[in-house]
């Protein structure tokens, strides 16, 4: 039985605006906004897709539409977006190919998981679903509902409960679509497929997930098989593996707001530096995004008048600028994030400054494998120019020695909760202020992640 305690059942009923056979119907403007954008997108992104409906239905959805008004410039690159509650839109090319082999024909009965924005639940409906969808963060499911029925996807179906359960009352599904990780399938989803039906769901711990599909034969007999290797938000609710309370990390400037730090550990420089080589391993494990706020606010954490941050470690201001280069982060879509703190005591979050995925260009800048492996990376520039108006001829020499302490806090602060971290960069990079495309002189890069054991 479905529970009932989170459900609001918000909207129902017709056929998706982009597919009305009245013509003179009401078209929301959102649909002839950005069609430059969208075609870019599936020509660019999407050529490893066949289905031309599929290809059809992604060009007509207006992505932007699903978005915080601040990432809307953003919706249509090569990449996952965050859209509050610690969730996330997914790439382009993974909707389409969920989409692709999900298979959906016209008129059947589709189950989503995970509403998240809602957009997935519009491609459906573009290709004439019925499309049910569930999503467990009540704030989400009202506004998917909202965006749905003002774009006219009438016959989307939300409603705010834990997808582990499914929808009962409306099963079965012809096809089921599950769009957050989990290590299994849950067995209410199994048993609401109908015979014939499909069911496709990313599978696998946090770390390494696999899209898998799900067929259930006349017979009641399931096999399955995997696509891609994917990396999903992970379920959430009584049945998740790490169970707990979900933070909604952006802000209303579309700022990622990182959780308050709580700094621990008693390690010494001498222990840290007498271990480090064992770090320069790291599995192919995510962060999560308090770890990577832990290690974000060690390296700077105090406030100067002025509002610049310092190290602990050193006894007067000398502004550094902190970035986070994004590989594998719970939560974050893949990138460079400058690090900005105040003007409340502990606050801090991210600016998002390119939303590409940063690998290549990494990997460029540090050819080291422990570079390739990381999960992310904290770059540390400090502006020379901007501490000599301070401390004149002596800025260099505060400026370097301040980017030490700032990465040694980073490398004790991970080595304390249990993280790798090493620094591999050097001054004055080059490779390194291009990737970061920042004014800083002195610059650290400090690869993190899951060291192996």
């Amino acid at each position: 039985m479905f529970r009932t305690g989170l459900v609001a059942l918000i909207l129902a009923g017709g056929m998706a605006a982009g597919s009305r056979a009245d013509t003179t119907a009401f078209r929301h403007p959102a649909f002839g906004e950005r069609a430059a954008e969208r075609e870019a997108m599936v020509r660019e992104q999407l050529g490893e897709i066949r289905d031309e409906r599929v290809l059809a239905a992604m060009r007509r959805v207006p992505r932007h539409a699903f978005v915080p008004e601040t990432l809307q410039p953003l919706a249509y690159g090569d990449h996952p977006l965050p859209i509050g509650h610690d969730q996330t839109i997914s790439q382009p090319l993974v909707v389409a190919h969920m989409t692709e082999v999900l298979d959906v024909q016209p008129g059947q009965r589709a189950l989503e998981l995970g509403t998240g924005s809602g957009y997935q639940a519009a491609v459906l409906a573009e290709l004439g679903a019925e499309v049910y969808t569930v999503e467990i963060v009540p704030e989400l499911a009202e506004r998917a509902a909202a965006t749905l029925k003002e774009l006219c996807y009438d016959r989307v179906h939300v409603r705010a409960g834990d997808g582990y359960f499914g929808w009962p009352e409306h099963a079965p599904f012809d096809r089921i679509i599950v769009t957050f990780g989990a290590e299994e399938v849950p067995p209410p989803l199994i048993a609401q497929l109908a015979t014939g039906g499909l069911l496709v769901m990313p599978v696998g711990s946090t770390g390494m997930q696999w899209l898998t599909v799900l067929r259930k034969d006349e017979a009641g007999n399931i096999t399955r098989e995997r696509t891609w290797p994917v990396r999903f938000v992970p379920m959430t609710g009584e049945h998740a593996q790490n169970p707990g309370a979900q933070e909604d990390v952006l802000s209303p400037k579309g700022e990622i707001m990182l959780p308050q730090p709580a700094l621990t550990g008693n390690l010494t420089l001498e222990q840290v530096l007498a271990e480090r080589r064992s770090v320069r391993e790291f599995t192919r494990d995510s962060l999560t995004l308090s770890e990577l706020a832990q290690l974000l606010w060690a390296a700077q954490g105090i406030t100067s008048d002025e509002g610049f941050r310092t190290a602990p470690s050193a006894g007067a201001t000398y502004p550094l600028e902190v970035y986070a280069v994004v590989k594998r982060v719970a939560g974050l879509a893949p990138g460079i994030y400058h690090y900005v703190t105040g003007p409340a005591p502990h606050e801090h979050h991210l600016q998002l400054e390119s939303a590409r995925d940063p690998s290549p260009a990494l990997s460029l800048a540090a050819g080291q494998s422990c570079v390739a492996e990381c999960a992310a990376a904290i770059a540390i520039a400090a502006v020379e120019s901007r501490t000599a108006a301070r401390y004149g001829s002596r800025a260099t020499r505060y400026v370097h020695m301040e980017a030490g302490h700032a990465a040694q806090n980073v490398l004790l602060q991970a080595q304390a909760i249990g993280l790798g971290a090493v620094p591999v960069g050097a001054f004055d990079d080059q490779d390194l202020k291009d990737l970061l495309q920042t004014p800083g002189d002195a610059l650290y890069l400090i690869p993190v992640g899951r060291p192996q054991r």
